[in-house]
This record gives C-alpha cells, sequence and structure tokens, in this order.
C-alpha cells in the first residue's frame, strides 16, 4: 500500500509493477512458496484500494501518454552482458548456437521438411536459445552440474540436425566448459604473521594467505548488493587468522554479526558482532561445551580482522580443517561463502614453510 501511495502522487492512473526473478525468489520456502503467494493473492484480491491486473490488461484501460526513444542495451546485471559474453566458452557457445540456426534456416528455405520436422527442430533450437545455458559457461558461476549443462545444450543443438535427417558436426560432441582451470579458492601457502588491527598494515602481511573470492561459486541468483567481496585466511604455529574485506560503498545493516562454523576436525562455530574497533567480543562455541569461550583479538576498521588460537579450536598439527563463514542480521542468513561447501586447509607445522617454498 505504502508503495501504491508513493506511485499514485505521479499521476492519476498508478501502477505498481511485481517482477520476480523466476524460481529464485521461492527456492528457499519448504513448499516453494506456494502457501505464501495464495495467501497474498488473496489478500490483494480483497483489498480495497488494490486492484490486481496485468500489463496487457492496465495498458488496454490506460493507453501510455509517451513512448521510449532510446533503450539501453544491457541486461538486469549491471546494465551489460558481462555474465552472458566475453569468456571464450561462452563466445563458442554462441558460435555453435549460430551455426545450428544458420543450418536450419537453410534447411527452412530449401524446403521438403514436415510441419512436424519443423516444429520440433525449432523447439530444440529455441530451448538452445535461453541464456541460462550461458549463465554457467565462463568463470563467473561455478557448479558441480557445469558439465550436465553443457551436455544438455549441444544435445539440443544435435538434435536440431537428427530432426531434419542431417548428421550433427563433431565439433558439437566437444565440450565446451573446462572445469579443470577453475577453482574457487585458494589454499595457504606460507604461515602468517598478521597485526590484528583491521587494517592492511603491511602488503605483506597475508601474502601467503589461502583466498576466496565471493561469488564464484554462487547459483542461480545473482547478489548485486553482495556485502562480502573476499576471505583471506592461513595460520601461524598458534593461531588461526582470518580475514573478511567487504564491498566498498555498500553499508553492512544494522546488528550484522559475522558466524565462523568450523565442520572439521571439531564442530564449533565463533561468532562476532560486526561494530568498528579494536578488541571486539566474539564468543567460541563447541557442540558438547556447557559454557562459550570468550575471544577477544578481532578487529574492525578497513577489514575485519580475527584471530583464534589453535588450542582453543582443539587443532593438531596437520590437521584437516574445513570451515563456512555467514553474514548475519540477528538470526537471519544473509550471506554464506562459499554457499554450498567448505575452505579447506591443513593445520601448518614447523615443516610447512618449506614444505610450500616458491620464488
Amino acid at each position: 500500500v505504502e508503495i501504491w501511495r508513493a506511485t499514485s502522487r505521479h499521476g492519476s492512473d498508478p501502477l505498481c509493477a511485481v517482477i520476480l526473478d523466476g524460481e529464485n525468489a521461492w527456492e528457499n520456502f519448504a513448499d516453494g512458496g506456494e502457501a505464501f503467494l495464495r495467501e497474498l493473492y488473496t489478500r490483494l484480491s480483497h483489498h480495497p484500494e488494490l486492484k490486481p491486473t496485468t500489463f496487457r490488461d492496465y495498458f488496454r484501460s490506460y493507453p501510455p501518454h509517451t513512448s521510449i526513444q532510446t533503450l539501453h542495451t544491457g541486461s538486469w546485471i549491471n546494465a551489460d552482458f558481462k555474465i552472458w559474453i566475453g569468456h571464450p566458452e561462452d563466445n563458442t557457445g554462441w558460435e555453435r548456437l549460430a551455426m545450428t540456426r544458420d543450418h536450419l534456416q537453410a534447411r527452412l528455405t530449401q524446403g521438403g521438411l514436415t510441419d512436424d520436422q519443423q516444429r520440433r527442430a525449432k523447439a530444440e533450437l529455441y530451448a538452445a536459445e535461453g541464456s541460462d545455458w550461458f549463465w554457467w559457461y565462463g568463470d563467473d558461476f561455478v557448479t558441480d552440474n557445469d558439465r550436465i549443462f553443457d551436455e544438455l545444450f549441444r544435445t539440443h543443438l544435435q538434435n536440431v540436425y537428427r530432426i531434419v535427417d542431417d548428421k550433427p558436426p563433431e565439433i558439437l560432441k566437444q565440450p565446451i566448459c573446462h572445469l579443470e582451470a577453475i577453482f574457487e579458492f585458494r589454499e595457504p601457502t606460507d604461515l602468517l604473521v598478521v597485526q590484528v588491527d583491521g587494517r592492511v598494515t603491511s602488503y605483506y602481511e597475508w601474502m601467503g594467505a589461502g583466498e576466496y573470492e565471493a561469488g564464484r561459486g554462487m547459483g542461480t541468483m545473482f547478489q548485486t548488493e553482495r556485502f562480502v567481496d573476499c576471505i583471506r585466511f592461513g595460520s601461524d604455529l598458534q593461531k588461526f587468522y582470518l580475514r573478511v574485506d567487504f564491498r566498498r560503498g555498500i553499508a553492512l545493516p544494522d546488528h550484522a554479526a559475522l558466524r565462523v562454523t568450523f565442520v572439521q576436525p571439531v564442530h564449533v562455530t565463533a561468532s562476532y558482532s560486526l561494530r568498528q574497533g579494536q578488541g571486539i567480543e566474539g564468543e567460541l562455541r563447541a557442540a558438547h561445551a556447557a559454557q562459550p569461550v570468550k575471544l577477544t583479538a578481532a578487529a574492525f576498521a578497513e577489514t575485519f580482522e580475527l584471530a583464534i588460537p589453535h588450542a582453543d579450536l582443539q587443532w593438531l598439527s596437520r590437521d584437516k580443517v574445513a570451515f563456512f563463514v555467514e553474514l548475519l542480521t540477528g538470526t537471519v542468513e544473509l550471506e554464506r561463502h562459499p554457499s554450498t561447501s567448505s575452505l579447506t586447509f591443513v593445520v601448518p607445522d614447523e615443516q610447512f614453510s618449506a614444505e610450500n617454498w616458491q620464488v
């Protein structure tokens, strides 16, 4: 209603458009959003001031007064096409699609295809023209199903040839994506010497840290307002260190908190309130511990940094560590990194630097 009142100030026939991104709005609902949608539509249908409509019916009653002379070229993400074009995998996909479309058009022009062949071949081509295939090509987003999506895309193109009784080109049988070239994060390569002050005090301070670039492992939902930009992590021989860089120019929500969940070798969580300053207190909770352990080595200024003793985490040298990081507001999870997996590394010992020595 507040949106309607705001839009009504700009004309006598206000329209409030509700536009959702396919399935993404409902994927976290237990029932796919059915109960919520039924309740929403019921209330809208019986509201005394609001009238549900479609764009078609609205413009039949209220014809447009002006027309747009120019329309910016771009997509709903960052007003450009970077997600779908530019990467060699993206470009290869479009080339294979164009080749198949040209072949079908030539066969249609030549004649001789039945109505059923034309219908089925066009259906396969239209299925391959959906932009979602190109969401997964390139290094923008990564999933364990990339090769399956690649196979399905090329199968649609091959089917166009088969339906019109032509042999699919061998090039359509060759994979487009190359997952072996994609790494979601880098493990630590050296012992760290970190001053926990919330600032990058030296270029070398985090040089040997593991690094995770937020967003590379995301799924179908693009987060324009993603808060976390990069996560760095590692250890010296006594402490674990973590650094979280937030995106510049985006203010964190009220009551924001950071939670680090260690799932291996011992399940524990470390939680911190994201307030500015040094000596930020946090607490470490183990699965079966009666009381949490107070943590004080954390700071938040230019970046957020923390240190936790290995002893508090119950780590031993050469233990395999797996963890993930969550940004919260209250009890609501805003972001998780990585979204469906964990960051891993091995607790270093005295031989770590020598074994990972590099120029």
